[in-house]
């Protein structure tokens, strides 16, 4: 049950000001990233019994409504190269991009998804910090968090309504301005623009009515998911949802395609299933084991460096500048990475990543000075 407590271990941490006390409660966390946490769901159910393909795109779906099956055409993103796929049923469930796949498929739906823009500061994580803070805004119903992370501490979210993909990809100017702003009113120490370790940016999916007009404050809309199953063809779309309700939704969904089309799928029992173990190795500045690129690479899905840095490991979250460090002081590292991944192309594939952080991290981040 919640608790009230004026004293607790972080009180040191934040400004006293306006703060009379704390509740305290429990909720659910993910062991490792949200990152690592989908990646479990796909290699728990590896080849013969599903096969996931990264960086694939769908370049079109027809259906043969004579044979009743549906015809795609896929290409590797990466390796430029094309294959053909049938499907008796498609699931769409492809987040944000559900209404652009169903566009591009011919697919109708009295439902679509609100876009909502959330980015987080990563800060070097303070000594005590070991429990996520929550500060009430006053507003909206809305807070502010920061959870303790392995060396940082994310300061957010932001909640911005957004009307397109492209608006979400990656936090501007403003954004940064408001966190800066709101963790100096919270937080006893000063937080400058040079403090920030790296930035998290993502996009939630809301679900609303097709003919949702969009004047409400994004958190005022449901994290709910909603399933619709097309009329006409065999295709069903997700929209929604939160990591708490995967586990029920996956079951859904699965009833679903066993009454549409095998029985033998009916057995929604979804348990854990033990990651196996995996070769770790070391990277600088990052005090616990990470696993290996080669094992990412051999057992993983992991294609590129970003792969690794990024979505197989939290590197890039948890070192300045994307892993790089303050100063290039990890760029060997980066490189003995990437000749994992890209094999002669890795002093260009490290090239590229080095251009990305320089317009994602750094002039974003000298742009905060210059304001200042």
């Amino acid at each position: 049950m919640p608790s009230y407590e004026r004293q607790f271990d972080e009180t040191t941490l934040i400004q006293r000001d306006g703060h009379r006390g704390a509740f305290r409660y429990e909720e659910a966390m993910l062991r490792a990233s949200d990152a690592r946490f989908a990646l479990h769901w796909l290699t728990a159910h590896a080849p013969p019994a599903g096969c996931a393909l990264n960086y694939c795109d769908l370049a079109s779906a027809d259906y043969d409504r004579q044979q009743q099956l549906w015809r795609l055409e896929l290409r590797d993103r990466l390796g430029d190269a094309g294959a053909t796929a049938r499907a008796r049923l498609i699931v769409n469930c492809t987040g944000v991009w559900v209404d652009e796949l169903n566009a591009q498929c011919g697919i109708e739906s009295p439902y679509r998804h609100a876009l909502s823009k959330g980015v987080y500061l990563g800060l070097p994580r303070e000594e005590g910090h070991h429990s996520p803070l929550i500060f009430d805004m006053g507003t909206n119903g809305d807070v502010m968090t920061c959870v303790p992370w392995g060396p940082v501490a994310l300061w957010g979210p932001t909640e911005t309504a957004i009307d397109s993909i492209e608006a979400g990809l990656a936090p501007d100017a403003s954004d940064l301005h408001f966190l800066l702003e709101t963790a100096n009113q919270h937080l006893r120490r000063e937080v400058q623009a040079a403090d920030i370790v790296s930035l998290r940016c993502g996009i939630r999916a809301l679900a609303v009515k097709r003919d949702y007009v969009a004047d409400r404050y994004p958190l005022e809309l449901s994290r709910r998911s909603i399933v619709h199953a097309d009329r006409e063809r065999p295709w069903i779309s997700v929209y929604g949802g939160k990591l708490t309700g995967c586990r029920e939704l996956a079951a859904q969904i699965r009833s679903r395609i066993a009454a549409r089309v095998s029985p033998a799928l009916a057995d929604t029992r979804t348990g854990d299933v033990a990651d196996p173990e995996m070769e770790l190795s070391r990277f600088p500045g990052i005090d616990q084991p990470l696993p290996s690129p080669q094992w990412c690479r051999d057992h993983e899905f992991c294609c590129t460096l970003e792969d690794y840095l990024r979505r197989r490991t939290n590197i890039s979250q948890w070192l300045p500048r994307q892993g790089l460090g303050h100063d290039n002081e990890n760029r060997a590292a980066l490189l003995a990475v990437a000749q994992v991944f890209h094999g002669e192309d890795a002093e260009a594939a490290l090239t590229r990543y080095e251009q990305q952080v320089e317009t994602q991290h750094d002039r974003l981040l000298a742009g905060l000075d210059t304001d200042r």
